[in-house]
């Protein structure tokens, strides 16, 4: 399931002093609004009916959003989200569509829940999203800070931004109306499972008054390329939830081994051993090291019963450790069988399961192309949501880049690229270079090094002359931020939108004992103008905006 987000902010925070905005004033709106939402301290528990849009896939699906003070959430989603299940194990889709948040730590270790966030994703849930109250109700006691930004009127209508700044330092814009001082907007950063932190905003409207408390019914959330769009027709508050509504056994598998104390220490340090031999990031092996060993005997691994526990648990901490998703240990015991057994010298292997499974699922989403087309004034463009390998998208790709021929420019959209295989970058970037550039070198391991080049392609089939423009936002991630960094570095392509992800390394699977996988990062780039690679830093575009807008905004460039 892919997950997607949108940055959409229009500045209203004025460069000029404005009378009245001191902290006088900034109290005064909170007041207003908390005499505006009502006596919504009272509610303790929450449950809301309606529908989800998600318009540009023509799509509509029934939700129940059931909310309980102090960190509870649940959502019975349809059937849309069937048999997805996240990474890490804190969030949990079961056969139901039923999605669960637990971010109660008293709860985490607990039996019948579910695995902890990592503690910057723990700090989002609990301060903004589990906040159902609002984070303007109370926010003194809560330990927030809140500031006016300014005060403007736009088309007869006055806005007001605050700024709330979170006792963990995490940030909060809200927009409330200058009319009635409901809030009509937030801008923040939720937490995603897989990406970390996403920004996220939403505009709020028609609302209704249920037992004095005023609700906003309908609420439009911009993430990514689409717009989800919630609309609420029954509201009621302070229903009896029994605690265990927001639990769920996490469907251990039946073959998961349960672990001993010796076999969970052997893990961790048969991960470290691997980090010592083949990772050369020397500083967060040294971090994973330490940490990890701390942890073990802080007794955080105390109550782990089995390898799928251990799995999620060792990778949120993995990850809150090093701020590299690269890094990670995984439950997958035909995997780790396969590891094992490719160790032996006398054992061949042809394409394993996993590997048809992939080809199977690249062949039938046309190899993760969308809408390539030849727009106006010849513009050529396609999307791609994830980078499929080579081996098998070659003669897909060779198809679009024909056709691409024609244009007089290109747009390659990357928003929202999870990443995939290596090796499409390179081929791709071969159709825009001379032959023979050196398009980058990698290092592995201890030392080794290897230089890439662009292919060969066919004279009949270059595309050196063509313009290339490159859309990308903050979930554009590893091997989809690839070509986007190898072309801006070679001065060959125009990258529009914000700043990528930044998760450059490398990383491959290695085979742990009772159907444990060790992911360890092995390499990194060094790319010719920057003499680095994007890991942590992102691409930065050469033309920032917002990516809901970059698509206009390239074709703005190229009609110049």
């Amino acid at each position: 399931m892919k997950r997607i987000r949108d940055v959409f902010f229009v500045t209203i925070c004025l460069a000029m002093p404005l009378i009245g905005c001191g902290q006088e004033r900034s109290d005064d709106l909170i007041k207003n609004y908390r005499e505006a939402r009502g006596k919504i301290g009272l509610v303790q528990s929450l449950m809301m009916e309606g529908t989800v849009e998600i318009p540009a896939y023509g799509m509509s699906f029934d939700i129940k959003a059931r909310f309980k003070e102090g960190g509870f959430y649940r959502f019975d989603q349809g059937p849309l989200l069937q048999g997805e299940e996240f990474n890490p194990g804190s969030v949990r889709i079961l056969g139901n569509g039923e999605a669960f948040f637990v971010v109660d730590m008293s709860l985490v270790n607990q039996p019948n829940t579910i695995s902890a966030l990592p503690k910057e994703g723990i700090d989002l849930w609990t301060e903004i999203d589990a906040d159902f109250q609002g984070l303007l109700v109370d926010f003194e006691a809560k330990g927030h800070q809140v500031k006016l930004l300014g005060t403007t009127t736009i088309s007869d209508v006055t806005r007001h931004a605050l700024e709330i700044i979170l006792k963990s330092g995490n940030k909060v814009k809200v927009y409330l109306s200058g009319e009635d001082y409901r809030l009509i907007r937030s801008e923040y950063q939720s937490y995603h499972p897989q990406l970390g932190k996403v920004s996220l905003v939403r505009d709020y409207s028609n609302f209704k008054t249920v037992d004095g408390i005023s609700f906003p019914t309908k609420i439009e959330e911009q993430r990514g390329d689409l717009n989800l769009i919630y609309e609420y027709n029954k509201i009621v508050l302070n229903p009896d939830f029994d605690d265990k509504l927001f639990t769920v056994d996490r469907e251990i598998d039946s073959e998961s081994p349960e672990l001993t104390n010796d076999e969970v220490l052997a893990t961790i340090s048969a991960y470290v051993s691997y980090l010592n031999e083949f990772s050369p990031f020397t500083s967060s092996n040294e971090k994973i090291k330490v940490g990890l060993n701390q942890l073990w005997k802080m007794g955080q691994y105390k109550n782990v019963s089995n390898a799928q526990d251990l799995a999620s648990q060792l990778s949120a901490d993995i990850i809150d450790l090093t701020d590299d998703h690269h890094f990670g240990i995984d439950y997958n015991p035909t995997l780790s069988e396969s590891l094992m057994m490719s160790e032996g010298d006398d054992v061949e292997f042809s394409e394993t399961e996993a590997e048809k499974a992939q080809t199977k699922d690249e062949r039938e989403n046309d190899f993760y192309f969308q809408n390539i087309r030849i727009m106006e004034d010849q513009i050529g463009y396609f999307k791609l949501y994830q980078i499929p390998r080579i081996k098998t998208a070659k003669d897909r790709v060779d198809e679009v880049m024909q056709k691409m021929s024609e244009a007089k420019a290109l747009i390659i959209d990357l928003r929202g690229n999870t990443g995939g295989a290596d090796g499409f970058s390179q081929y791709v970037s071969s159709y825009f270079l001379p032959e023979g550039t050196l398009l980058f070198e990698r290092k592995m391991f201890a030392g080794e090094e290897t230089k890439f080049f662009a292919k060969d392609v066919p004279a009949d089939r270059r595309l050196e002359d063509l313009p290339v423009y490159i859309l990308v936002d903050g979930r554009t991630v590893s091997a989809g931020e690839q070509l986007s960094y190898l072309l801006q570095n070679h001065e060959r392509a125009t990258i529009v939108g914000e700043t990528t992800f930044g998760a450059a390394h490398g990383s491959i699977d290695l085979p742990l004992a009772n159907g444990l996988v060790a992911l360890v990062p092995v390499g990194y780039e060094i790319h010719i103008q920057s003499g680095r690679d994007w890991e942590g830093t992102g691409v930065v575009p050469d033309v920032v905006c917002d990516p809901k807008d970059a698509l206009e905004k390239a074709i703005e460039l190229i009609n110049r």
